[in-house]
């Protein structure tokens, strides 16, 4: 009992020497978590992360992410494409820029689908291209299931669209190309432009720049660039052909 008793003394004693001399006590670090970044509502599988300046704030940047847009029950997917983007400075503002792109209609503005439905559209991605003035042009490819459209390419002036429908063939309706299933489109610093795409096996090509969807004249198609799922080798291609580069590295996600 006197054993507890002198612990208690002490304690006390510690606690009012602490008091009389007022040691100071540093408030307490908060750290937040910022997943999922984006509202539980939304669902953007197939991210495809870039760092393009904000064309509303000159010599600003922010991070876009595109990707695909669950919103159907009975499938994969939606219907339409949007972008959410947060500045590079601070990744725990993200905003919702809107929809990007939906295709309802033709090239001469005539209803595609029944009941005025947009094509069903898969994992996206984006490139952007500069010309000899500085002009940017931001290029998107929507990954479109639908049969005649499913190389179709978009372009707009701004990373956060509207983009619009630019490689239509002449009957308005389908469109020309030979990027397919989860195209990737890359342009190196030199501005040459090459595409990737495939499902079980990957294809490559370098693409005309004037087209962003054409194999380059005087060049192939390159297939089985990794092997596929169902081949041996030590990295086996699916699906969601992704090029970066990394100082003088280049890097293929699959």
């Amino acid at each position: 009992m006197n054993y507890k008793l002198a612990l208690l003394g002490l304690t006390f004693m510690a606690c009012t020497a602490c008091q009389e001399t007022k040691i100071p006590v540093e408030p307490p670090t908060v750290f937040s978590s910022a997943n999922p970044y984006m509202p539980v509502w939304e669902y953007i599988p197939d991210g495809e992360p870039y760092v393009f300046e904000d064309p509303d704030n000159p010599g600003k940047f922010r991070v876009y992410v595109y990707g695909s847009h669950d919103m159907l029950q009975n499938t994969y997917c939606g219907l339409d494409q949007v972008v959410w983007s947060a500045p590079i400075d601070d990744l725990t503002n993200w905003r919702l820029d809107g929809t990007i792109f939906e295709l309802t209609k033709n090239a001469n503005g005539e209803t595609l689908n029944e009941g005025g439905k947009g094509d069903l559209l898969f994992a996206p991605d984006v490139t952007v291209t500069t010309d000899e003035n500085g002009k940017k042009t931001y290029w998107l490819f929507p990954n479109n299931m639908a049969k005649g459209r499913r190389c179709t390419v978009a372009k707009s002036d701004r990373p956060d669209g509207p983009f619009q429908v630019c490689n239509w063939n002449q009957d308005g309706k389908t469109t020309y190309g030979v990027l397919d299933f989860d195209p990737g489109v890359f342009v190196d610093d030199d501005g040459r432009v090459y595409g990737y795409w495939g499902f079980g096996t990957s294809h490559g090509a370098e693409l005309d720049p004037t087209t962003m969807c054409t194999v380059k004249s005087g060049t192939e198609i390159v297939t089985n660039m990794i092997p596929g799922h169902m081949q041996e080798g030590v990295e086996r291609f699916f699906e969601a052909s992704s090029m970066r580069k990394i100082k003088d590295k280049y890097v293929f996600v699959p």
